[in-house]
């Protein structure tokens, strides 16, 4: 229903609320009056019932005839207009709750008129001059600041009249809980805090004026013309606007002269000064546009005139949108730091930092702000560092001015109702919080950074920079003009867009310029994101009035709560809420008339990005990303695109916004509209653009497209469910794109991977489709379209490249082996995952570790070592060992030729024989010769001594490799007993026990060997031999690594063992420094291995059959020994040969593959070349050090052992 006004009821929303205090004792009234008291009891409401008049001298004889008959009463408040009141006045108990001298609560008569569009409040002034007589009434100022009492008979401190016409009792109850307005109607609760704000003091005497009074109040000593001059007591007004400053009048514009070039009064006081920090301001007209005019001050309205009637009004602060002013657009629910300056230049104690941390008014500024904003100590003069400020509408730093550079360098800290961490007014600001700043606006409805008005601006969060709105309904990032605070029939902003009354109000529309109201552009160019941003309702909201250009997304961003737009732009859908309808609004289009969309641009353009909220602008936002991104919300967005380098990874994209038109041959849709009156469309809608990387998050979920697809980049999937893949509603192009599977370690071969599924599916993959390639050392792929679903099929293949034997055998037993578990659904098929994937050179590895022949070589080496000889000879060495012996050599006395030769012969030989071949002299020579002797020279001889029956223990240690890059490393210690047979020989007993571990690149064992045996040897002038017997037990511990795997088995195995070793000395009985002594050896050795099963590595564990093995091999060689004063040394150079048993080949199975078995081959070298060094030397009388080194060489292995002897002789 159209409502018509009068123009002067269109000219003025609200004029003033009177507000007083009272006595100490409370002045009378109905008793069909309710009362509200404030918590600190600053403000008393009194609410009047149907027919209740508010009475007094101030409204009996003072107030104007015309105002008295709103004082009766016509019916009640609703509970919830009620509420609205009480909270008005806590509001501002909270403003002057530093206020010491108020003596009793100020009282304010509340009541209802049905006939009144309006709402309305008259004040009570000081020294009102009426019918010829001054009167003079206490101020709100007086009674608060000077502690002054206002008489009982003057009735209430003032009233106020709520008109039901325009606040219905069942109306659209106003949101005074957000920072911005957000009702169609009229918001009650900023217009009572508006008019309590008059009756503090904000006004002028009563209108219309010609002159100042003679007794100005305080508010008006403030004012100064266009010009400077200052009001004064019964100045005189004009509104001619012009004339020099020295002229003794106050000078004001007239109201058809109101705009542009109208010069407007400002208000100025030192707290103001303090505020605007220097900046002189823009004055704003009726309508909002900008004057020409700036002031050094605050700007006043002025004049409000209708037709050709100038009617002053110097009781409005003209800040732009300001709630204060008399604009007829209005975006605020509280005031501004500078509107709370002029109350404190009336004398009001305010703390202005517990509401904003800083404001910036003016324009063209750099400015790092190191203000912070947190709550206040009990004085309000100091912060509490960490403490969260709880005034409802705080800011902790607001930017009016245009064409400022701000960077915010210190944390904002607020959980109060709709309180704001950074607003943003004006034009082209640039704001910027820093690293390490936090800007916390996390009480109810809190916005952490908002943008309200204006175009062109800049706003990044740093790396490390973090805001939040984590309150209830809170908005990280809100762009957002607001409602109308006076109705949307009033008018309404938006970006490119202004409208004056509504047509469906008052019967017209005003469609106004955008320029002039500095609204010609987007609302935000750029908003930059590097550190975090949460909110509980919205971590970015973009209202349907703001237009935001770039969102960009880079790395180090961390976004928490949802991506909102509900931007418009097309004439046909743009409406406005008028008095609870939705109405169509022509006069709200869009007036731009370039060439580009104006649709917002999301990027993310940082690496590492992850991000679960929902993102929503279905026809206004375009997705783009360039860097890389996890996501697992839903993006209603008109189209997105992969940049190339960048991935894209899970995710909802529905891409067709109502209205889309699909395109007849190329993907994508159109999607008409209307700007500014013209038919446009916008292309590539619908349309999701791949040249990067896109696929599902993993192998659960994934990425979905309700639109088509175009792809030149890499499709990826994920195998192991039914999800996984990149699922489009509509067609997809894939002409050029790769194909990729994210986690091939859960594909194996025989497999189909789905990549894409979609209506249909045209072009080709970039390898070809049904071409095979290389997945793994083992296995190929192939892309695959079949029923509009591109798939990757894999193969079992050879990529190994060059092979030995035993790595090509392991390959066919593994693909055996895999085939046969598969064809049994065996689970166990899941255990050679990690063989088939991996890369060539790893792959051969694996299949040599898989098939190591650890235990054949293991039992070569065995069979093949001659330790227990080699200790066996060494003790027999020092079994015939000599000891030193002294004789006479007589003093030759006359006797025949044929004595002489006797004795000379006799003792020649004795001179000869060396310390091994000696054998004792006769007796019967001696005694002979003694017989022709005198006592003669004593001479030491070394001579045979045949040993006790003796206990012996030996020590050896043995080092070295056999083919296959096996390394071993041995200790053996022999235990035994032996005594003399007969004159050169002696037999013993023996008992053993050695250690050898065994390692190679993937295996190792370690195996104990306990010996019993039987040995003897023999020992002349001339040659030397030993042989020997044992048997014993082994006990083997073999380790087996496999791709991570231990594949592990305890057996045992048995050995019979037969040797021996023969030696001849060429210069036996020579006197000569070197005897060459050739040799040979034979070693004779039975082994019985048990079979044995491995565990710890699944399917690859052998399981090895029990083994026989004989090894027989022979040694020939020289030996070059000399013999010493003090002892003796040799030389030993041969050769061995192995004539049977040396590789031992033993069968197995694997335990994944019992049907089939296979060699274990162990290929050794059968000839060594044979070098050891070894001798004694006595150190000391009686102590003789011995030992002996033996190096043996093959084509591909070598062996090395070492003993040492000390030995003591008496």
């Amino acid at each position: 229903m159209k409502k018509y006004l009068s123009r002067r009821k269109k000219k003025t929303i609200l004029t003033a609320l009177a507000l007083g205090l009272c006595l100490l004792t409370p002045w009378h009234r109905a008793e069909a009056v309710t009362s509200y008291t404030t918590p600190n009891g600053l403000f008393r409401l009194d609410y009047y019932g149907a027919g209740k008049k508010v009475t007094g001298k101030w409204y009996d004889e003072i107030m104007l005839e015309e105002d008295r008959v709103y004082l009766t009463s016509q019916g009640e408040l609703p509970d919830w207009q009620k509420e609205r009141l009480h909270f008005a006045a806590d509001y501002w108990e909270g403003v002057l709750k530093h206020t010491k001298t108020a003596k009793q609560p100020a009282v304010l008569a509340v009541t209802v008129n049905h006939d009144y569009y309006n709402a309305a409040a008259q004040p009570s002034y000081s020294d009102v001059e009426r019918n010829g007589q001054t009167v003079s009434v206490a101020t709100p100022n007086a009674v608060l600041n000077d502690g002054k009492t206002l008489r009982s008979e003057d009735g209430p401190a003032g009233f106020v009249v709520i008109g039901t016409p325009l606040f219905p009792p069942d109306g659209e109850q106003d949101r005074y809980d957000m920072p911005l307005p957000q009702v169609s109607y009229m918001a009650l609760t900023p217009t009572v805090i508006h008019e309590i704000c008059h009756a503090l003091g904000i006004g002028a005497h009563e209108l219309p004026l010609t002159r100042f009074s003679e007794k100005p109040n305080l508010y008006e000593s403030h004012l100064y013309d266009w010009r400077g001059v200052q009001a004064k007591p019964g100045m005189e007004i004009r509104t001619v606007n012009h004339g020099e400053a020295t002229e003794p009048y106050f000078d004001l514009p007239s109201y058809v002269d109101d705009w542009p070039d109208a010069a407007v009064p400002y208000f100025s006081g030192s707290h103001v000064r303090d505020v605007l920090e220097g900046s002189e301001l823009r004055a704003y007209n009726y309508y909002g546009y900008k004057l020409e005019q700036k002031v050094p001050g605050l700007p006043v309205h002025g004049n409000e005139g209708y037709g050709d009637e100038d009617v002053v009004n110097l009781s409005h602060i003209e800040l732009r949108n300001g709630w204060m002013s008399h604009q007829m657009w209005r975006n605020y629910v509280g005031f501004m730091e500078a509107e709370l300056a002029v109350l404190q230049d009336l004398g009001y104690s305010i703390d202005r930092r517990d509401f904003f941390g800083r404001s910036v008014y003016g324009d063209g500024r750099t400015i790092v702000n190191d203000a912070p904003y947190y709550a206040r100590n009990a004085d309000g003069t100091a912060y509490i560092a960490g403490a969260y400020n709880e005034n409802p509408y705080g800011m902790g730093l607001h930017i009016y001015g245009s064409g400022n550079t701000v960077i915010q360098n210190a944390p904002l800290m607020t959980k109060g109702m709709a309180a704001v961490g950074i607003r943003i007014d004006g034009c082209g600001n640039d704001v910027t919080v820093s690293r390490g700043v936090n800007v916390q606006a996390d009480g109810p409805n809190g916005n952490g950074i908002l943008a309200a008005f204006g175009k062109d601006h800049r706003i990044t969060l740093a790396k490390g920079s973090k805001v939040t709105a984590d309150g209830e309904g809170g908005i990280g990032a809100a762009f957002d003009f607001g409602q109308n605070s006076l109705g949307n029939e009033f008018g309404s902003r938006a970006s490119y867009a202004a409208r004056y009354f509504s047509q469906y109000v008052y019967g017209f529309e005003d469609m106004l310029d955008p320029d002039l109201l500095e609204t010609d552009g987007p609302l935000v160019d750029d908003f930059t994101v590097r550190g975090e941003l949460s909110g509980k309702k919205a971590a970015i909201a973009i209202s349907d009035n703001a237009f935001v250009k770039n969102i960009h997304i880079g790395t180090g961003a961390k976004l928490s709560g949802d991506i909102v737009s509900r931007w418009v732009y097309d004439d046909d859908k743009i409406t406005t809420v008028i008095n609870g309808e939705t109405l169509p609004d022509p006069a709200m289009k869009r007036q731009y008339e370039g060439d580009e969309e104006l649709t917002t641009r999301l990027s993310f353009e940082g690496t590492g990005l992850s991000y679960n909220g929902n993102i929503t602008g279905a026809d206004n936002m375009r997705l783009n990303v360039s860097g890389s991104l996890v996501y697992s919300g839903t993006a209603k967005v008109l189209s997105a695109t992969v940049e190339k380098g960048g991935s894209l990874f899970g995710g909802t994209y529905d891409l067709i916004p109502d209205g889309a038109v699909r395109n007849a041959s190329s993907a994508g849709y159109s999607l008409p509209y209307k700007l500014n009156g013209n038919s446009k469309e916008l292309q590539n809608v619908g349309l999701f653009t791949n040249h990067g990387t896109i696929g599902a998050t993993d192998k659960n979920s994934s990425l979905r497209i309700n639109g088509d697809l175009l792809s030149d980049g890499m499709l990826l999937a994920w195998a192991g469910s039914g999800a996984g893949h990149i699922a489009v509603s509509g067609r997809a192009k894939i002409d050029g794109s790769d194909v990729q599977v994210a986690n091939w370690g859960d594909v194996l071969p025989d497999e189909k991977v789905t990549v894409l599924t979609a209506s249909s599916i045209e072009g080709d993959t970039k390898t070809p489709l049904g071409t095979r390639y290389a997945v793994s050392g083992m296995m190929s792929a192939e892309n695959k379209i079949e029923n509009n679903v591109l798939s990757v099929v894999t193969r079992t293949e050879n990529n190994l490249g060059e092979m030995d034997e035993t790595q090509s055998e392991t390959f066919g037993a593994m693909t055996a082996m895999y085939s046969n578990l598969k064809n049994n659904n065996d689970a166990r098929v899941n255990e050679m995952r990690t063989l088939f994937h991996l890369p060539s050179s790893e792959a051969k590895e694996a299949l040599r570790a898989i098939s190591s022949n650890a235990s054949a070589k293991n039992m070569a080496a065995v069979q093949r070592s001659n330790v227990t000889q080699h200790l066996l000879s060494a003790r027999l060495n020092e079994a015939f060992t000599t000891k030193p012996v002294k004789v006479k050599i007589p003093v030759q006395h006359l006797m025949d030729v044929n004595e002489s030769k006797a004795v000379s012969t006799e003792r020649e030989i004795a001179l000869k024989q060396n310390a091994v071949e000696q054998n004792i002299i006769s007796k019967n020579a001696t005694a002979q010769a003694a017989d022709k002797m005198d006592d003669g020279v004593d001479v030491s001889l070394n001579v045979l001594e045949p040993a006790a029956n003796e206990i012996w223990l030996k020590f050896g240690k043995n080092w070295g490799d056999v083919r296959g890059d096996t390394d071993y490393h041995s200790s053996a210690t022999l235990l035994g007993w032996d005594k003399a047979v007969g004159k050169n020989w002696r037999a013993g007993v023996f008992a053993g026990y050695g250690q050898t571990n065994f390692t190679d690149n993937s295996s190792s064992n370690k195996l104990k060997d306990v010996r019993f045996g039987l040995y003897a040897g023999f020992n002349n002038a001339k040659s030397e031999g030993m042989a020997y017997l044992d048997y014993g037990w082994m006990r083997n511990k073999l380790r087996r690594g496999v791709m991570g795997m231990t594949a592990g088995a305890d057996y045992h195995s048995r050995i019979l063992e037969v040797g021996g070793e023969y030696l001849y000395d060429l210069q036996a009985g020579q006197n000569k420094a070197w005897h060459v002594r050739p040799y040979v050896n034979a070693q004779l050795s039975r082994l019985w291995q048990n079979g044995y099963r491995e565990d710890g590595a699944g399917v690859f564990n052998q399981v090895v059959q029990s083994k026989r093995n004989d090894y027989f091999g022979m040694g020939a060689g020289v030996e070059f020994k000399r013999y010493l004063a003090g002892g003796n040394y040799a030389i030993r150079a041969g050769v061995k040969h192995a004539f049977a048993g040396a590789e031992p080949r033993l069968r197995y199975s694997y335990m994944g593959d019992a049907a089939n078995s296979y060699d274990m081959r162990n290929v050794q070298d059968k000839t060594h070349f044979v070098l050891s060094i070894g001798g004694e030397v006595e150190v000391a009388k009686g102590w003789s050090i011995g030992g002996d080194a033996i190096w043996q060489r093959g084509r591909h292995d070598k062996d090395l052992s070492c003993s040492v002897t000390v030995r003591r002789m008496w």
